[in-house]
């Protein structure tokens, strides 16, 4: 008990906590080694010490503390930080992996122990559900440190996400069966299918609802971090919680949509000067509950039970992750093969090796088990079993990935990325050089200022130097095409800050240059269905059989001739806007290429510059035709559009 003025040390102990996460993140961070490893080894050396010394403490986490409120952060931080229109590139590979993949493993784990260890198939069966839901946070930390490719890490977080809600309705579905002991029938089954459907579906529009209705709120807030903030942490736990005490669907898919709605849609509705420090505290949220998670697994495991059944804990895990492997090989098999995938990119076998292996136990397979009612026979094993993978998988696995990724070369950083680099930083040197040139002589050392623009001479020379040995042409025009999507990408955003463009056109050109950037990084992967070269969608079609469309609609039901029109009208000034925040990119690009004409000397890079500069003067004068074409069809509603953009401009 605490009194005034005296703290116990019971619970003064477990502020200590913190101080050893801190401890085992800097020791991570320098040796460069996996920090939830770490963590796991941190926790069973401080139980060693605790129990050697005799210390009594009570560190524990409760299951349900890790359901409700630790899972949710979680879910909502990785949700957050998807971006939709690069989500929805693989959207039908993910969500198959997620389902058909899980099931897969979940029948194969079943199959497996019932042979091995006489288990019996319906219980394998509940095991196999709980257990096949992955975890790739100790992954994707490795994939960002070595530079794998990006739609690696995009498919392994958007599996994982979507398996661990799969999972956790499957666990619920076959503990009624099994532990209720009801009667398996046709009927039975028929409805454990539907009541599937409903919670998956359910769930999906429960927390878009909440996040849309959120975001509605957030968009009347000015510039409050606090509030905004909070609104945010509040839907993390209304969604989880309602979808799971009031409407009885899965918190988690619920609380993931909202996290992925909340980081496209409602990332436009945040205050732009809040979003910073929004991501930092859910950064830091989800570093404290995955330590706490991650820690206590192992200060509070019983290591003799761990050892109790020693044969056939290692047929367990052997059993997971053999059904692992086969549910990756042939989920991907089918999502390469079959014509419903075909308009999204492959995944090549080297990615399908990285997503086997990297397929870690994490925290939804410890809720779900210690979730099982005690008098549930087989409790006891199953919790001995999900230890022992989850240990596994975490030390072995996620020890040896690293050298996985080396074997099978994706780990190399691109070029393009570094030469962006050497670029950045010899414009950064020179603009430093024009800074010290224009200081006063009357107040600074004529000797001191040329002392440092000799130095700044130097390093500008020498990262010259470092781009002209990394830029060779084809590296050289890869990364002049990627950093100049990444000026579009910037000038869209400034100029929806700005007001100058809505939600649907920002979303649209947003979507466009995430197109051309996977085209761009991945042009032996990437199956477009209608796309021109590059990624570039055909919008100048699509635009006018929409709006020709809406004028047979107008002519066959008139009745509905008001709001069509509307809808009419908001599309042509919306394609007026894109056209013209396309104009004003390209615009900027060209500004930027030609600065880079006078970093080299090379006349073969020099013409490459000159051609993308001319692709994007033909892009300009195309979207400018466009316009002109509009204007003349639409005359009144140009003159709208003009008459927005002047007063935008005036109080600017």
């Amino acid at each position: 008990m605490y009194a005034f003025g005296k703290l116990d040390t019971q619970h003064y102990i477990h502020w200590f906590f913190l101080v050893v996460t801190a401890v085992i993140l800097s020791i991570t961070k320098k040796i460069k080694f996996p920090y939830t490893v770490a963590l796991l080894i941190g926790g069973l050396l401080l139980q060693i010490i605790f129990k050697h010394f005799n210390l009594e403490t009570h560190f524990e986490v409760s299951s349900e503390i890790i359901y409700f409120i630790l899972l949710p952060i979680l879910l909502y931080e990785s949700a957050f930080h998807i971006n939709f229109h690069q989500f929805k590139l693989q959207f039908k590979t993910i969500t198959f992996l997620a389902t058909f993949g899980l099931l897969v493993a979940t029948a194969t784990v079943a199959g497996l122990l019932s042979t091995l260890i006489g288990l019996g198939f319906w219980n394998g069966l509940l095991f196999g559900s709980l257990i096949s839901a992955t975890d790739p946070i100790a992954v994707l930390a490795i994939f960002k440190e070595l530079g794998a490719p990006k739609r690696l890490s995009l498919v392994a977080e958007g599996e994982s996400m979507f398996n661990d809600a799969t999972a956790v309705i499957a666990f619920k579905l076959l503990a009624g069966f099994v532990i209720a002991e009801k009667v398996f029938s046709t009927s039975e089954i028929f409805k454990g299918i539907a009541d599937f459907s409903y919670v998956f579906v359910g769930s999906l529009f429960l927390g878009f609802g909440l996040a849309y209705l959120t975001s509605l709120f957030i968009a009347k807030i000015e510039n409050d971090e606090l509030i905004e903030t909070t609104m945010t942490v509040a839907l993390t736990f209304i969604s989880f919680l309602v979808a799971e005490h009031y409407f009885h669907l899965s918190g988690v898919i619920s609380t993931v949509a909202a996290g992925i709605t909340m980081g496209n849609l409602g990332r436009t509705k945040i205050s732009s000067s809040v979003i910073h420090f929004m991501e930092k505290f859910w950064g830091y949220l989800g570093f404290l509950s995955i330590s706490l998670v991650f820690f206590f697994t192992t200060f509070d495991l019983d290591v003799e039970l761990l050892f109790s059944h020693p044969v056939i804990t290692v047929y367990a895990v052997v059993s997971v992750l053999l059904a692992r492997a086969i549910s990756i090989y042939v989920t991907v098999a089918l999502t390469n093969k079959l014509s419903f995938f075909k308009d999204e990119p492959n995944i090549p076998i080297t990615w399908q090796h990285i997503l086997n292996w990297g397929g870690l136990r994490g925290v939804i397979p410890l809720v779900l088990v210690y979730s099982l009612p005690d008098s549930y026979q087989y409790k006891e094993q199953f919790l001995v079993f999900t230890l022992a993978t989850f240990l596994f998988t975490l030390l072995v696995n996620g020890l040896t990935i690293k050298k996985l990724l080396f074997l099978l070369k994706l780990h190399i950083p691109k070029k393009e990325e570094k030469i962006m680099e050497a670029e950045a930083n010899i414009f950064s040197i020179q603009k430093a050089r024009e800074k010290v040139s224009s200081l006063p002589k009357d107040e600074f050392s004529t000797t001191v200022i040329k002392d440092v623009l000799r130095n700044l001479y130097q390093e500008e020379m020498k990262q010259k130097s470092m781009l002209q040995e990394l830029a060779l042409p084809k590296d050289f025009e890869n990364s002049l095409r990627f950093e100049a999507l990444q000026i579009e990408r910037k000038i869209v955003e400034k100029l929806f800050i700005e007001q100058h463009i809505n939600e649907a056109v920002f979303f649209e050109f947003q979507s466009e240059i995430d197109l051309q950037l996977d085209a761009l990084e991945y042009p032996s992967l990437y199956f477009g269905r209608g796309y021109q070269s590059g990624g570039r969608l055909p919008s100048k079609e699509n635009f006018y059989k929409t709006v020709k469309k809406i004028a047979n609609k107008i002519t066959i039901a008139p009745i509905f001739s008001v709001y069509l029109e509307n809808q009419r009208k908001t599309i042509i000034l919306n394609r007026l806007a894109m056209l013209q925040a396309r104009i004003l990119a390209s615009g900027e690009v060209i500004t930027y290429l030609e600065h880079i004409i006078e970093l080299t000397d090379n006349k073969q890079i020099k013409q490459i510059v000159k051609t993308i500069i001319s692709e994007h003067e033909q892009y300009r004068l195309k979207n400018s035709l466009q316009i002109q074409a509009i204007s003349r069809e639409f005359p009144r509603l140009y003159t709208e559009f003009e008459r927005k953009m002047v007063n935008l401009l005036a109080w600017k």
